[in-house]
């Protein structure tokens, strides 16, 4: 239940704690593709979905809300990756950004992550060009993004 406190009690946390749930809860088919993502996504998944259902005051979350969710994170990385000037989906983007932000300079546990997701990418990539519920579609609209007010094409 939302108080809009801003003080955060002991009882809250207890809750939190107590159910896992951090103040929602999560429908079967939701829950599910959540336990179903790589072990290195899944508590951040769970930790972003959980924030934004919060934020939209939501009480539970859907699969629906999970793609929605999923899909605005990823517009929001592909906007970071053509403000550091990149024109098009690749790795890249971490090596710009390792340079550039602070908090992934000589991190190692970063450099793990990142590490991982781009194996777990580049063996899972679908001959269509999907990953998994990252369909081609979402995909498009990525590189589409990326495109967008590029004058040098």
């Amino acid at each position: 239940k939302r108080r809009n406190a801003i003080v955060v009690s002991a009882r809250d946390i207890a809750s939190v704690i107590k159910t896992h749930t951090a103040g929602v809860t999560w429908t079967p088919d939701a829950l599910h593709r959540v336990e179903s993502a790589p072990d290195f996504v899944r508590a951040g998944i769970k930790k972003a979905a959980e924030w934004s259902a919060r934020k939209e005051g939501l009480k539970m979350i859907t699969s629906s809300d999970l793609t929605r969710f999923r899909n605005r994170a990823m517009m929001q990385a592909v906007r970071r990756m053509k403000g550091f000037g990149l024109g098009e989906l690749n790795f890249d983007a971490f090596e710009i950004a390792r340079k550039r932000v602070p908090r992934l300079k000589d991190n190692p546990q970063a450099e793990q992550r990142f590490a991982a997701i781009k194996n777990h990418v580049e063996t899972h990539r679908k001959p269509e060009g999907g990953l998994g519920l990252l369909d081609r579609e979402m995909l498009e609209r990525m590189k589409a993004e990326l495109k967008k007010g590029r004058t040098d094409e």
